[in-house]
């Protein structure tokens, strides 16, 4: 896990800031995600990827917890379909 106890503090005009927040809610991030990618030069996803992403850790989530309730020959059968939703996550960019 990243330690992120580091800290930048940045003013705004009013007007600036309501386009920041704007901005970040397009993207389906957070302000602190959304100016960290800014700052640190790297693309913010569309708003369409984050839904899809989410949507794609839920399904990995429920996977794994009927994976570790099935028995040995269907948990076996689930660990293809996990791997598929994690290359869809990392293919959209998380």
């Amino acid at each position: 896990m990243s330690d992120r106890s580091a800290r930048i503090n940045i003013r705004l005009e009013a007007e600036s800031l309501e386009k920041v927040r704007l901005a970040a809610k397009a993207a389906g991030l957070t302000i602190s995600d959304y100016g960290r990618r800014c700052i640190l030069g790297q693309p913010s996803p569309p708003h369409a990827n984050y839904e899809a992403i989410r949507e794609l850790r839920h399904l990995g989530l429920a996977l794994r917890n009927l994976q570790a309730d099935a028995d040995p020959d269907m948990a076996a059968k689930l660990s293809p379909l996990l791997e598929e939703v994690k290359r869809a996550i990392h293919g959209l960019g998380s």
